[in-house]
């Protein structure tokens, strides 16, 4: 058994409580308990406690505040909206030489959200383009990207974070050797339907297939669809 240090307290000779502990919080009780009885006593004596009705964490330092708790019928005690997406799900596509997984959709957030896991082979990565209706944040898992903030370029790797309005100038680059991957989040969701409805389904343990002009074209289109516009690097002659 591991016995917790004590120390006298001002409030008479049977005071003792644990170290650090603010007095008027059960220590004398607690901390008695505990030091006879183990964590089994200590369980006891804090489960004899009456309920509170206030959160007392500064209580006899004159901070005692009370906090409103919803009735017991409140939805919000056993609501059970929240989604988890483990590594394994999502639909993954093969999409102009990069394989994206979209881990949620629009239709998953109510529209709030989409969010795209995205490897991108060395020296790949997206035409700088600007979102007319999104906002757009990414993070970066593994590998080094370069990504372009309007007409400044910005280095990244493991851990680094980049939000980017909509409207803003972008794109990202992987500038390591091998392929990196990277989070997109989409705020609010639904740009992410580009790559559900343009993608192959990716085939695993299978190469990704070279996307030639004439596939390319359409995505064009698919693009203006969803509010994106090409911004390209370089001479506007040489974008095609």
């Amino acid at each position: 058994m591991i016995f917790h240090k004590y120390r006298r307290c001002a409030c008479g000779s049977s005071g003792r409580r644990r170290v650090g502990e603010v007095p008027g919080q059960h220590a004398t009780e607690d901390t008695d308990a505990y030091a006879v009885e183990g964590s089994q006593g200590l369980a006891r004596a804090i489960s004899a406690r009456p309920p509170a009705t206030a959160l007392d964490r500064g209580k006899g330092t004159g901070m005692t505040f009370k906090v409103p708790i919803p009735d017991e019928n409140d939805p919000r005690w056993t609501r059970r909206d929240g989604i988890l997406v483990t590594r394994d799900e999502g639909a993954t596509k093969w999409l102009a030489g990069d394989l994206t997984t979209v881990k949620i959709s629009a239709a998953q957030t109510n529209g709030s959200l989409g969010v795209l896991e995205t490897t991108v082979l060395p020296g790949g990565g997206p035409i700088a383009h600007a979102h007319g209706r999104e906002d757009e944040a990414f993070y970066v898992l593994n590998g080094d990207f370069e990504f372009l903030n309007g007409d400044q370029t910005l280095k990244a790797g493991p851990g680094d974070f980049l939000f980017i309005p909509r409207g803003n100038r972008h794109r990202f680059t992987n500038i390591g050797p091998r392929p990196a991957n990277l989070l997109t989040f989409m705020l609010p969701g639904g740009h992410e339907g580009f790559w559900l409805d343009n993608g192959i389904d990716a085939v695993p343990g299978q190469p990704m297939p070279e996307w030639d002009p004439a596939q390319l074209g359409p995505l064009i289109e698919e693009l203006t669809r969803h509010h994106v516009t090409l911004l390209p690097e370089g001479p506007l002659d040489d974008a095609g």
